[in-house]
């Protein structure tokens, strides 16, 4: 299981895709058509992007594994329970705030968070910190996006 989040702006935008997905520590993520080649170089296919429009102007998910360092951080609540937080009409920057202070928190004692990391493996620190400095610059480059959360 994961969190899935989107940011949603009203007026589509083209993007280009080439819709292969894998799974890799706890995170979906798409490969582009050199990571294709390169992860696969025997295969003898032609990988292409498409382009489509969208309203989903940033996509990210993290396993639900790191949700007790989430916790302990101050992120749990604006990552996964956004809308209590700024409300049914609260837009991206509304979280920017919670975002920063959850970083300031895991960057100031990384080991006391490590201790958090699943004894899985799948998802771990660093990874945390990657999605939430991801979503945080998301959520400056979109202010006004609507923060839509899957669980």
């Amino acid at each position: 299981m994961g969190l899935d989040i989107s940011l949603i702006i009203k007026e589509p935008v083209k993007r280009k895709s080439t819709g292969i997905f894998y799974r890799e520590n706890g995170k979906t993520l798409e490969l582009t058509p050199e990571q294709v080649k390169e992860r696969f170089p025997d295969a003898d296919v032609e990988i292409e992007e498409f382009e489509h429009e969208t309203i989903a102007v940033y996509s990210d998910n993290i396993t639900h594994n790191l949700n007790k360092m989430a916790m302990k951080c101050g992120l749990y609540d604006p990552l996964w329970h956004p809308k209590e937080i700024i409300g049914e009409s609260g837009t991206a920057k509304d979280l920017i705030p919670y975002i920063r202070n959850g970083l300031g928190y895991l960057y100031i004692s990384p080991e006391v968070f490590k201790e958090f990391n699943p004894e899985n493996g799948w998802g771990d620190y660093d990874g945390l910190v990657r999605f939430a400095e991801d979503y945080l610059e998301a959520c400056k480059k979109y202010p006004e996006a609507i923060v839509s959360v899957w669980r």
